[in-house]
Order: structure tokens, then C-alpha cells, then sequence
């Protein structure tokens, strides 16, 4: 896993692209990317980036990207874990529910609304296209 998250960040730098990832703490304290039931979650997702969050409304993890780049798999860390999406990029992004850019697509146009995912998108996205 440790080596599998080391490459996709790899990747997404070598592409230009701003990952955060939260970082997991034993303390019972919540930082900044995990807040829950914050009226201002969404907010977290700055101009210009692409967010995919773990829970609905913006709420829980916050994976962000802001260059394009395509993402055959999500790896371990980010797969089947999202639950809402905000494209407050300028670029088009499409998810896919399969490795490789396969399974169902979902696109998102440029500086979109935040969006909650249903069936079969919810929990399911597994590879993405920012472009």
C-alpha cells in the first residue's frame, strides 16, 4: 500500500498536480481535512481544483488534483471511497467506476457544483481523467 501511494503521488507531481492527502493520527482530534458536519466543508475545495471527498456534502477525507492528469487507478488508499465531487477547475474530469478508465463514466464539466454521488457512482470511482 505504502509503495502504491508513494507512486501515485509520484505520478500526480511529475504531472503538475496538487495532491492532498490526509494524513491519519492516533490523536482523538480532528484536523483540518477530516472536519465533519461543518457547514463550510465543501470550502476546503479551493479555486482551481478538483476535489473528491469520503463522505456526502463535502464531509470526511479530501483528495484534490489541479493539472491534468490521468489516474488508471486510484490505488488502495482512494479507492471506492468517494462520495461527493467538486470540479472548480477549469478542466474537464470524467470518473469511472473500473481500473483503467473503464466501467461507468461520470463527467464533470469545468467550475461545476458541488455534486453528492448516488448509485453506482457512490463508493464505486476507481480511475479518473482531468483534462
Amino acid at each position: 500500500m505504502k509503495r502504491r501511494l508513494i507512486y501515485l503521488i509520484a505520478v500526480a507531481a511529475a504531472a503538475g498536480a496538487i495532491v492532498s492527502a490526509p494524513v491519519s493520527s492516533a490523536s482523538a482530534s480532528v484536523g483540518p481535512e477530516e472536519r465533519r458536519d461543518s457547514p463550510g466543508a465543501w470550502d476546503r475545495c479551493e479555486e482551481d481544483e478538483f476535489c473528491l471527498f469520503e463522505d456526502a456534502n463535502g464531509e470526511g477525507e479530501m483528495y484534490s488534483l489541479a493539472a491534468p492528469i490521468t489516474i488508471p487507478y486510484l490505488g488502495y488508499f482512494w479507492n471506492d471511497r468517494t462520495s461527493s465531487i467538486w470540479n472548480r477547475s477549469r478542466y474537464d474530469v470524467e470518473t469511472f467506476t473500473a481500473a483503467d478508465l473503464q466501467g461507468r463514466g461520470l463527467s464533470f464539466t469545468p467550475y461545476g457544483a458541488p455534486v453528492n454521488l448516488s448509485l453506482p457512482h457512490n463508493d464505486s470511482i476507481s480511475s479518473l481523467d482531468v483534462r
